[in-house]
C-alpha cells in the first residue's frame, strides 16, 4: 500500500482494531479487508462532496469494495501479512444530495 502512495498505520498500532477484526472473521463465511481512505485517494474523490459525516462515506466505500469483490472486479494488493481490496478504477459515484442517495456505476 505504501508503494503504491497509500498512507496506512500498521496493525501493531491499532490493536484493539485487530482484536475485533480476528473476533468478526470468527463469525462469518468471508471476510476482507478494506481501506476506504486508499479508495477515495485512488478514485480522486473528496468524501466532503459526499457527506460531512466521513464515517457515513467510508461505509459506502466498504459496502461497494466488498460488492466489487464480489463481481470480481476489486483491485487486490497482496503483502505476507494479508490482502487488502480497493474499488476499481472503472467506478464513478455520485450522491443525489436533494434525496440523500447515492448512485454508482461500473464504466466500460
Amino acid at each position: 500500500m505504501i508503494r503504491k502512495g497509500y498512507r496506512v498505520l500498521p496493525p501493531s498500532f491499532m490493536r484493539s482494531l485487530v482484536e475485533r477484526a480476528i473476533r468478526i472473521k470468527t463469525e462469518f463465511k468471508q471476510v476482507i479487508e478494506t481501506h476506504p481512505t486508499s479508495s477515495l485517494k485512488k478514485l480522486k474523490i473528496n468524501w466532503k462532496n459526499f457527506s460531512n459525516i466521513k464515517d457515513e462515506v467510508d461505509a459506502i466505500i466498504c459496502a461497494l469494495t466488498a460488492y466489487s469483490y464480489d463481481l470480481g472486479v476489486a483491485e487486490e494488493i497482496s503483502a505476507i501479512d494479508g490482502k487488502i481490496y480497493l474499488l476499481p478504477e472503472n467506478i464513478s459515484i455520485t450522491k443525489d444530495k436533494a434525496n440523500n442517495l447515492y448512485f454508482f456505476k461500473f464504466k466500460k
